[in-house]
C-alpha cells in the first residue's frame, strides 16, 4: 500500500508552518485540560501566571520556584510549559526526575494522562514505540521530550534547549562528584545563551527541604533574602529574589506585603483545632484583620516583586530591581490555592508541640518546609554548644546514686574492638517528669573470673572472643545502684541494650550471647541494637541470613534486633541539652571528665545527618541514643506510660520491682496473655 501525498504534506505542514506566539499562561488557558478536573483556570493560582511566563524569558537563563506543597506548582511550571513547547514553540525538552523508577512511573501516569486529556497535544505526537516510548516523547514539529534521571551519564553529551527539574530539593545535593544538579542541567542549553537573547532555559520548582543553621539571617539591607540553605532556597537567592505581594483589603490602608505565615494570628487556646479555626492573616502597616475567605480576591490583586522594588497603594512600582540570569520566585503557604490556613496553623501547632514535648523536630520540619514553604531552621544549635558549655550546665548530684525522681534505669553498650577493644557501658536514668540523668559511665576492659573474682590480664576482644560478652552479664547487667535518699536501697536495670555491629565476628557473638541469655531466660531484660537512617523511630527486624552467602554472622530469623533512627534520636538528645539551662531534659552530672562532655559534642548536623569526624570518640552521645531509643522500644514505651498508674517497674520506689531492700510488696503485676508471653520469649 502506498502512502497518499496529500496525508503526507498535512503530517508535514507543521514542520514549515510559523508557530503561532502565545505565552504559556495563555496558552494553558486555551488548550489545557486537566486529568478529570477540566479546563486548566488561572485564576486558580493567579500568582503562577508570570512564573509560567517567564518560562520563554529571552534575558534570563534559568528560574526558580520555591513554595510549598498544593500551591499548582508543578502543574504550572512543568505541565504547562510541555503544553506550550508541544504545540506552540518547537524546541526539545528535558525532564530531570529523581531516578529510573521514578522517571517511568511519572511517564506511565503524569505523562500518558497528560497526552490522552489533552487531544490536540495527542494529535501533535508522532506514532509508533520509536517516538512515543518511556524515555521519549517525538512531536510533529520535530521536537523530542527527554524523560531522564540525575546521573552524570545522562545529563551528559546532550544539547537540549529546555530543561525541568523537579522537586529539586529531593535530589542529592552533590551529582557523582560533579556538582549540584542545576549547574549540571543548565550545561544542556549553554548554546542557545551565547548571543545577546537568551533562547535557552532550565527550571527548577520544589517544596524547600534543607535545614539550616544560622537564625538571624535577615539583612535590612536585602528584605527579600532566604535563610541560607542548600538546595531550592540557595538557587532562589542566586536570582533576582520575587515575593508574592498582597494588598491589604482595608479602604483606609491598601498597602502591600508579602503573603508570609508569620502575618497570620490565631486564637490563644490549648486546642490547635479550635485555634487552626480561628486563624486570619494580619495587615503589617494597619493590622487589619483578613479571613480566609478571602484570600481568593487578595491572590486576584497580588503582585511579584523582585528585590530592590517598591509598590505603593496605587499598585505603582517603584526602584531598581535586582539584575541575575536567574528568575527566582519563592511563594509562602499562606498564599497557596489549595492549602486552608486552619490546617496550616493546626500542623503547626501539633509539631511544635511535639518538639517540646519529645525533642523531635521532624514533623516540625515538615509543615514548616512542605505546608508553610519555608527553608527550615533547625530549633537546636549544634554548631553552638561547646563542651565546656555543657560542663558549666551540669549539676551537683550524687556519683553513681539514683536520683529522686528517676523511675528506672537502663543500661547501655557500644562496642570497640581491636588493641583497645573494651565494652563501653553507661547508665541513663528516666524520671517521671521527662528528665533524664547520667548515673554511671565505665569501660569493661578485661574479663573477671565470676567465681574467684580474678581480672586478666588481656583485654577484652568482642569480635573474635565469644565468652568475652559473658562480661556484659558479670560486670553490668546484674549492678544496682544505691538510691540517693539514705535508705540504702538499691535498683537494677530495668533493661540492657547493646550494640552489636563491628569487625571481625562482633555481630556473630553478639548473637550467640543473646542465645546464651535466652536460655537463661534472661533475654527479656537485653535488647541488640542497630542504627539505620530512613525508617520509623524504632523498628523491631529479625535478621535471617540462611539463605545469603553474603552474609557471615549466623542470624537465623529468630533474634529480635532494636532497628533505630540515629539521626532522629540524636536530633531528640540534642534537644535535650540545648533546652533552656536549668530546664534541660538530659541532666548531666558534675563529676563526669571533661573528655565525656567532648564525646557528647563531637557529631555535627548537616542538612539533616550526623557526621562524626574521623578518629573522633563520640560513644557517650551512640549510648545516650540507644538508651531513649530503648525507652520508646515495646519493652519500655515510655511515652506510653500512665504515671497516675505505672507499670511496677516504673513505680515510686517504694513500691518499684526493681527497687531491693522495700519493706513494701510491691504491686502485682497484670496476668499476660497467651499471645503477650509468646511475644516475650520470642
Amino acid at each position: 500500500m502506498y502512502a497518499n501525498a496529500l496525508d503526507l504534506a498535512v503530517n508535514q505542514v507543521d514542520l514549515v508552518r510559523p508557530p503561532r506566539e502565545i505565552s504559556v499562561s495563555q496558552c494553558a488557558h486555551e488548550t489545557r485540560r486537566v486529568y478529570e478536573v477540566g479546563a486548566w483556570d488561572n485564576n486558580i493560582a493567579p500568582y503562577m501566571i508570570e512564573p509560567m511566563d517567564m518560562l520563554n524569558s529571552d534575558v534570563h537563563t534559568g528560574l526558580s520556584f520555591m513554595g510549598p506543597a498544593r500551591s499548582l506548582k508543578t502543574d504550572s511550571l512543568v505541565m504547562n510549559w510541555q503544553q506550550h513547547i508541544a504545540l506552540f514553540d518547537p524546541s526539545d525538552f528535558m525532564l530531570v526526575n529523581m531516578s529510573m523508577g521514578t522517571c517511568r512511573d511519572y511517564v506511565k501516569k503524569d505523562i500518558r494522562r497528560w497526552i490522552e486529556g489533552n487531544l490536540e497535544v495527542k494529535n501533535k505526537l508522532l506514532p509508533g514505540k520509536q517516538n512515543d516510548n518511556l524515555r521519549e516523547k517525538v512531536w510533529a514539529n520535530g521536537t523530542v521530550f527527554i524523560y531522564g534521571w540525575a546521573t552524570v551519564s545522562q545529563l551528559a553529551s546532550k544539547t537540549i534547549r529546555r530543561c525541568a527539574i523537579t522537586d529539586y530539593d529531593r535530589f542529592p545535593l552533590d551529582i557523582g562528584g560533579e556538582g549540584n544538579l542545576f549547574a549540571l542541567t543548565q550545561k544542556r542549553n549553554q548554546t542557545f545563551n551565547a548571543g545577546v537573547l537568551k533562547n535557552g532555559m532550565t527550571m527548577a520548582e520544589s517544596s524547600p527541604g534543607h535545614m539550616y543553621t544560622e537564625k538571624d539571617y535577615k539583612n535590612k539591607a536585602t528584605p527579600h533574602i532566604a535563610p541560607p540553605a542548600p538546595g531550592i532556597a540557595s538557587l532562589y537567592n542566586d536570582g533576582d529574589r520575587r515575593l508574592w505581594y498582597w494588598q491589604c483589603k482595608n479602604d483606609t490602608c491598601k498597602k502591600y506585603a508579602p503573603a508570609e505565615f508569620n502575618n497570620l494570628e490565631w486564637d490563644d487556646t490549648p486546642d490547635h483545632e479550635a485555634a487552626g479555626r480561628s486563624a486570619r492573616y494580619i495587615c503589617p502597616h494597619c493590622k487589619h484583620e483578613h479571613t480566609s475567605g478571602e484570600r481568593y480576591s487578595l491572590n486576584q490583586k497580588g503582585k511579584w516583586l523582585s528585590e530592590g522594588l517598591k509598590i505603593n497603594s496605587k499598585g505603582e512600582i517603584s526602584g531598581q530591581a535586582r539584575e541575575s540570569s536567574m528568575v527566582s520566585y519563592w511563594l509562602e503557604g499562606v498564599a497557596a490555592c489549595f492549602q486552608q490556613w486552619s490546617e496550616l496553623v493546626t500542623k503547626y501547632l501539633k509539631a511544635k508541640e511535639k518538639f517540646e514535648d519529645t525533642g523531635d523536630y521532624q514533623d516540625l520540619k515538615v509543615t514548616v518546609n512542605v505546608d508553610q514553604g519555608k527553608p527550615f531552621c533547625k530549633p537546636i544549635g549544634e554548631d553552638e554548644t561547646t563542651a565546656d558549655q555543657l560542663q558549666e550546665q551540669a549539676k551537683d548530684f550524687a556519683k553513681n546514686k539514683v536520683p529522686k525522681g528517676v523511675r528506672y534505669l537502663i543500661g547501655t553498650v557500644d562496642i570497640q574492638n581491636g588493641s583497645k577493644g573494651r565494652f563501653v557501658c553507661q547508665v541513663m536514668g528516666f524520671a517521671y517528669d521527662g528528665k533524664k540523668y547520667i548515673i554511671d559511665r565505665f569501660d569493661i576492659r578485661h574479663p573477671v573470673d565470676p567465681e574467684t573474682g580474678e581480672i586478666s590480664e588481656r583485654r577484652v576482644m568482642p569480635e573474635s572472643a565469644p565468652e568475652d560478652w559473658d562480661q556484659l552479664e558479670h560486670q553490668f547487667m546484674n549492678k544496682q545502684y544505691e538510691l540517693d535518699d539514705d535508705s540504702g536501697r538499691k535498683m537494677g536495670l530495668k533493661l540492657v541494650l547493646s550494640d552489636l555491629g563491628g569487625t571481625g565476628a562482633t555481630t556473630d557473638n553478639a548473637y550467640k550471647f543473646y542465645r546464651r541469655l535466652k536460655k537463661k531466660g534472661m533475654h527479656r531484660d537485653f535488647m541488640l541494637v542497630k542504627g539505620r537512617k530512613q525508617i520509623p523511630l524504632v523498628k523491631v527486624s529479625y535478621p535471617d541470613n540462611t539463605n545469603r552467602k553474603d552474609r557471615t554472622a549466623d542470624a537465623r530469623g529468630e533474634i529480635p534486633i532494636l532497628t533505630i533512627n540515629t539521626n532522629r534520636f540524636k536530633d531528640m538528645i540534642s534537644a535535650s541539652l540545648i533546652r533552656v539551662d536549668d530546664e534541660a531534659d538530659l541532666v548531666l552530672p558534675d563529676w563526669l571528665p571533661f573528655w565525656f562532655f567532648k564525646e557528647l559534642t563531637a557529631e555535627t548536623s548537616i542538612n539533616g545527618e550526623w557526621k562524626c569526624p574521623k578518629g573522633t570518640p563520640n560513644e557517650a552521645t551512640d549510648l545516650c541514643v540507644y538508651a531513649l531509643a530503648g525507652s520508646y522500644s515495646d519493652k519500655v514505651k515510655a511515652d506510653k506510660i500512665n504515671w497516675s498508674d505505672p507499670p511496677a517497674w516504673a513505680d515510686d520506689w517504694d513500691n518499684n520491682s526493681h527497687v531491693t531492700g522495700n519493706t513494701n510488696t510491691p504491686k502485682k503485676r497484670k496476668r499476660l496473655t497467651a499471645a503477650q508471653l509468646a511475644a516475650l520469649n520470642a
